[in-house]
């Protein structure tokens, strides 16, 4: 009995399956120019294991083991534009602007401030990837392109401070500029950046001493997000609070 209910199972989970990529090709094959975000209306992105800020010239890096950002769903249920997909433009799909951080130095004692609204969007049709099953799995995972943008945030590396962000920003700088470009699968939740499509930079001259101990790093610097791994991407995950839902994305 416990074997055909295991089996009766399985073939459901097949079907199921393939339906849903047959109609997610479709979809991709729509080539949508709007998108119809849902759901929340608060969203909380929460990290979803360390994230690491690296700083490749300066030879060193952050490791942040708390990274939350939550805010709101913009306009639930009215139709938008894809946002471009690198930059700091919008529109977006949530706003975030109660956001959080934990990071340290291995060695020094440092503190990340996120500043301002950073924002979410959209950037263009979901596509079909094989699953973490690997390529043989049936199971479809739509992934849309997507950003997190208006990112700013102020550091402190035991009293050596500056500015991440956009390569425009300043210390006066109310909104950011600063991008990170990735992925979001509305069926896990989670957002998946990419190291290698980052818009941000040491946005302010570093000041104090200990920033020639830290090593040589200058305004204008790259600064890439990733895992805490050599390779990995950053995850965040979108876990709804108490009275709210799921961000779904629907067209046109």
């Amino acid at each position: 009995m416990a074997i055909t209910h295991r089996v009766t199972r399985a073939v459901l989970a097949v079907t199921a399956a393939t339906s849903a990529l047959l109609a997610l090709t479709g979809t991709s094959a729509q080539a949508w120019t709007t998108y119809k975000p849902s759901g929340g209306p608060a969203v909380s992105f929460v990290n979803q294991g360390t994230i690491k800020i690296d700083f490749p010239l300066g030879a060193f890096s952050l490791s942040c083991t708390s990274a939350t950002l939550s805010g709101t769903v913009t306009s639930p249920g009215t139709s938008r534009a894809y946002a471009a997909p690198t930059g700091s433009t919008g529109p977006a799909a949530a706003s975030m602007g109660t956001m959080s951080s934990g990071c340290s130095h291995p060695v020094w004692p440092s503190t990340v401030t996120p500043l301002g609204t950073w924002k979410f969007a959209i950037t263009g049709d979901p596509v079909v990837v094989p699953s973490a099953a690997g390529a043989s799995s049936r199971r479809a995972v739509a992934e849309y392109p997507a950003k997190i943008y208006d990112i700013r945030a102020y550091v402190d590396v035991a009293g050596c401070t500056f500015y991440i962000g956009g390569a425009t920003d300043t210390a006066t700088t109310t909104t950011g500029t600063g991008w990170l470009s990735g992925t979001f699968d509305p069926l896990t939740q989670v957002f998946k950046a990419k190291a290698s499509s980052t818009g941000l930079v040491v946005s302010t001259l570093p000041a104090g001493t200990m920033c020639t101990t830290l090593d040589y790093f200058y305004e204008d610097d790259p600064v890439q997000v990733t895992g805490a791994t050599t390779g990995s991407a950053a995850l965040w995950k979108n876990i709804p609070p108490a009275g709210s839902s799921s961000l779904v994305i629907g067209h046109p």
